[in-house]
C-alpha cells in the first residue's frame, strides 16, 4: 500500500508542476509526429514493395 500512496504523490507533483503547451510548441510537436508516421510509412511502403519483388 506504501508504493500505491508514493506512487499517486509523485504523479501529484509531476502534474503540478507540468504545464500545458502553447499553440505554437504544440503544432510543431504535431508536425513532427506526423512527419515520423509519413517516414515510418513510406519505409514501411519500400520494405512491401522490395519484398514482393524477390
Amino acid at each position: 500500500m506504501g508504493k500505491l500512496k508514493e506512487f499517486f504523490a509523485s504523479s501529484r507533483r509531476i502534474l503540478n508542476i507540468s504545464q500545458k503547451p502553447t499553440k505554437k510548441e504544440f503544432w510543431f510537436m504535431a508536425k513532427i509526429i506526423a512527419l515520423g508516421i509519413l517516414v515510418i510509412g513510406i519505409i514501411g511502403y519500400l520494405v512491401k514493395l522490395i519484398a514482393s519483388i524477390f
